[in-house]
């Protein structure tokens, strides 16, 4: 078996990686939009008509349902990338009548092709098949390339994003003279503010010894008692009242003992008699 390479596998591309890159794709996207924009206005004119048709209710409801359809014809258009519009477009050789003429067609392959047959990306993509023979094969290799380029792109910028992220997270170390950081600041502060609230709380005893002392009587003339008075001095007049009230108890008692000795000496006297 002959393993010699293929002629294909030496055969030189008419332009390079990097000039197809730049003609087939990034020159491409403004003109995509551009085209995306004039599809769109022709469409809604379009619904536009479709909605003033008048006839039986048979030829109002097809033109109804021609109007929805197109409608939504324009919400997947506005959802169409540049780049792989245009590369469906370097690649592609149907006109939008072959693929509407189709049987069975979804609707997002129909807006496809709607778009790619726009006048502005039909004259670049004739002009770039006119200067390059093997556009053919230029358009393969696009459709391998970007797609391979992508994952790898993708891969990329997911290690690049992981690595940013472990640079923001890590904790910014110790000063070297000793001083803390901020961070470590902030937690030392929460601790102190935790043990002064487990700590008891100091009674100021020196407070508490004023309260309970008391204040002197101020009595005016006539030996009444004035109307500033505090509180703890009418429990004091209340107590001496109660104390003088009891004596007094005790003197009528007395008295009353006296009056019985009177009766028993004025019985001895008349038993003498």
């Amino acid at each position: 078996m002959d393993k010699s390479p293929r002629k294909l596998d030496n055969v030189k591309s008419s332009i390079s990686v990097v000039d197809l890159n730049n003609v087939a794709i990034v020159a491409m996207r403004p003109i995509v939009r551009k085209a995306k924009v004039q599809v769109i206005h022709k469409l809604t004119r379009q619904i536009e008509q479709y909605k003033k048709r008048k006839g039986t209710p048979a030829v109002v409801d097809a033109y109804s349902k021609k109007a929805g359809r197109l409608l939504e014809e324009i919400q997947i258009i506005k959802q169409f990338k540049p780049d792989p519009i245009s590369i469906h477009s370097f690649a592609s050789t149907e006109t939008f009548a072959q693929v509407a003429n189709k049987a069975e067609i979804s609707l997002k392959e129909r807006a496809q092709a709607r778009l790619c047959d726009n006048k502005l990306i039909n004259d670049k993509v004739t002009k770039f098949r006119k200067e390059h023979a093997d556009w053919k094969e230029l358009a393969g290799f696009l459709q391998t390339r970007v797609t391979r380029r992508g994952k790898s792109k993708t891969r990329r910028n997911r290690i690049k994003r992981r690595k940013e992220k472990g640079l923001t997270t890590t904790k910014p170390e110790s000063a070297s003279d000793g001083t803390k950081t901020d961070s470590k600041l902030k937690s030392s502060k929460k601790e102190t503010i935790k043990e002064n609230k487990k700590k008891p709380k100091s009674i100021n005893t020196s407070a508490v010894v004023k309260t309970n002392k008391r204040k002197p009587e101020v009595k005016e003339k006539g030996d009444n008692v004035s109307d500033n008075s505090s509180p703890e001095s009418e429990t004091e007049g209340s107590d001496s009242n109660i104390d003088s009230d009891d004596d007094r108890e005790e003197e009528n008692v007395e008295t009353d003992d006296d009056d019985d000795s009177d009766i028993e000496d004025i019985d001895l006297g008349s038993e003498e008699n």
